[in-house]
C-alpha cells in the first residue's frame, strides 16, 4: 500500500467561477495553476459535524443513526456548509474514475488569530447537485512543520502524505500567510461518469474542538495551493474532464 503504480494527479485551485456551487466563490479545479492570484476569506465558524467529518459520521451511522441519515440526507451532504466556506469543483467526469490512497492540500493560508482550524472535505458531487464527503483533512494553524523523513513523496518529489510535527506549536502572526500540508485520511471512492469532485474549506466540526476564526485563503500566481489526488493504474483523471497534463 499504496497500490503498486499509483500516481497522484495535482489538481490547481482556480478562482475562475463555474463551479457550480452555492459558496462564497464558486471556484474551479483545474489541471493547470492559474497565473491570476486571488485572496479568498471565509469564517471558519463550526461546521455541521455529520457532514465534514465523514469518518466519525460513519461511526455514529453503524451505532444506529443510519435510518436518521436516511430520512433526513442533508444531514451527511454539505448544502448547508456552502454559503460558510469555500469550494472548488471539476468539471463533470467523462468516465469512471477509482481513486485509492492518502492525499495531501497545499495551501497558503492567513488568520486573524494566532491560531485556526483549516478542515477540507474532497466530496463526490452526484449529477443532482448533491456533494457527498468521501475524506477529510484537518490541521490547526499552530502545526505548520513537518517531518520529511516520516512524510511519503511521489516519483515526482511531491508531498503526498504529509507527516505533521505535533511536538511543539508555533503561532501564526495574525495577518501574516504561511504556507501548510493538509494531509487527507486515505480516499476509496469511485468517481462515477457524469459526478464531479469538489474541495470544500470550511470551519471545522463540533465533533472536535474547533478554533473559529477568519481564514483567508491564497490562490493562483506563486501561491501553492493545489490537491494532489491519488490515482491507481488505468485511472486518467485528465482525459476524464477534458484537460491537458
Amino acid at each position: 500500500y499504496p497500490i503498486p503504480g499509483t500516481r497522484w494527479q495535482a489538481m490547481h485551485l482556480n478562482a475562475a467561477r463555474g463551479g457550480g456551487a452555492r459558496s462564497l466563490n464558486d471556484g474551479t479545479l483545474t489541471a493547470q495553476p492559474s497565473a491570476t492570484a486571488a485572496t479568498l476569506p471565509y469564517a471558519a465558524v463550526t461546521s455541521l459535524p455529520t457532514a465534514t467529518d465523514p469518518y466519525t459520521t460513519a461511526v455514529v451511522a453503524g451505532a444506529g443513526a443510519k435510518t436518521v441519515f436516511e430520512y433526513f440526507p442533508f444531514l451527511t451532504q454539505l448544502t448547508l456548509m456552502e454559503p460558510l466556506g469555500l469550494t472548488w469543483t471539476t468539471p463533470a467526469l467523462t468516465r469512471d474514475i477509482l481513486m485509492v490512497g492518502p492525499a495531501a492540500l497545499e495551501v497558503r493560508i492567513a488568520s486573524v488569530l494566532p491560531e485556526a482550524d483549516i478542515h477540507a472535505v474532497i466530496t463526490d458531487v452526484w449529477p443532482d447537485g448533491s456533494a457527498h464527503p468521501v475524506s477529510a483533512g484537518r490541521l490547526r494553524s499552530s502545526y505548520p512543520n513537518l517531518i520529511e523523513e516520516k512524510s511519503r513523496h511521489d516519483t515526482q518529489g511531491n508531498m503526498v502524505q504529509p507527516y505533521t510535527d505535533y511536538s511543539t506549536k508555533s503561532y501564526a502572526t495574525p495577518g501574516v500567510a504561511r504556507d501548510y500540508h493538509v494531509e487527507f485520511w486515505p480516499i476509496g471512492n469511485l468517481f462515477q461518469t457524469g459526478h464531479r469532485l469538489r474541495l470544500y474549506l470550511v470551519g471545522a466540526p463540533t465533533y472536535s474542538v474547533p478554533a473559529p476564526g477568519i481564514n483567508l485563503v491564497s490562490i493562483g500566481g506563486d501561491a501553492p495551493a493545489r490537491l494532489l489526488l491519488p490515482l491507481p493504474p488505468g485511472n486518467d483523471l485528465c482525459a476524464a474532464i477534458g484537460a491537458s497534463c
